[in-house]
């Protein structure tokens, strides 16, 4: 509310200055003449002038209002976002990774994942340009590659989704190995030998890459979300934003 009124205040100065000096002028004019008809004259445009320039004040202080306003709205969209990212890393680390990080051979035993339509969830850069006006102008670009992140995890994880579901479980299958089969070392070493180089390669490098990245984009996630807000906070002070705790990697159970 007082940013609101210190925003009103510094918006009525131009008008304010102006209107002196138009009145300074219009009161000497109207000493020095002696014509009534000209004090009448000099009454009106005096008078359109006071009208026309609070007018004009009004407007020019709305449209600041309306782009303030339209700045919180993108700003807390860019908080949601975030949220819904985060949201996704957590419920696939706690539903998919580490139930597989504790076996012995989590590239065999992490299952596939249904991820869902996920690709739309991304931030609308345009809206949020104002950021490069503010002491924190590299957060905009950190939302950026943000959401490359993300998308590049999402990717990784498909493509191992469709390895498993394809080429892994059919092959599975045949040795006779369902799910939650418990495997001795020698017969991870005779899946191993079964499935061959390439399957075997192919499956450990995807479940080690998407293990890795998960993390250091939950960390990443969460350090972006905590800077935006304290952004957006001593940005518009007393506007209320969207809350929402963001818990580090290490810490989540």
């Amino acid at each position: 509310m007082k940013l609101l009124i210190k925003e009103k205040l510094i918006g009525a100065i131009p008008w304010f200055i102006g209107t002196t000096i138009i009145l300074t002028v219009v009161l000497l004019i109207y000493r020095i003449s002696d014509d009534e008809k000209v004090g009448e004259i000099l009454n009106t445009v005096f008078a359109t002038f006071i009208g026309a320039t609070a007018a004009f004040s009004l407007e020019k202080w709305n449209q600041r209002r309306l782009i303030r306003e339209n700045q919180i709205v993108a700003g807390n969209k860019a908080i949601f976002a975030l949220g819904q990212i985060y949201s996704f890393y957590v419920t696939y680390k706690k539903q998919i990774v580490d139930p597989a990080c504790a076996t012995p051979f989590p590239w065999l035993t992490m299952k596939p994942s249904v991820i869902g339509p996920r690709d739309k969830v991304g931030f609308e850069l345009d809206s949020l340009y104002y950021i490069l006006e503010t002491k924190a102008p590299d957060i905009l670009g950190r939302l950026y590659i943000e959401e490359q992140r993300f998308h590049t995890m999402l990717e990784s994880i498909r493509k191992r989704d469709i390895i498993i579901e394809n080429r892994l479980r059919p092959k599975l299958e045949e040795l006779g190995i369902v799910e939650n089969t418990i495997l001795t070392a020698e017969a991870i070493s005779k899946v191993e030998q079964a499935l061959g180089p390439d399957l075997r390669i192919a499956c450990k490098g995807l479940t080690d890459e998407i293990i890795i990245i998960l993390n250091q984009n939950i960390a990443s996630i969460t350090r972006i979300q905590k800077d935006l807000v304290a952004l957006l906070q001593d940005k518009f002070r007393s506007t209320k934003l969207i809350r929402q705790e963001f818990i580090a990697p290490e810490d989540l159970h």
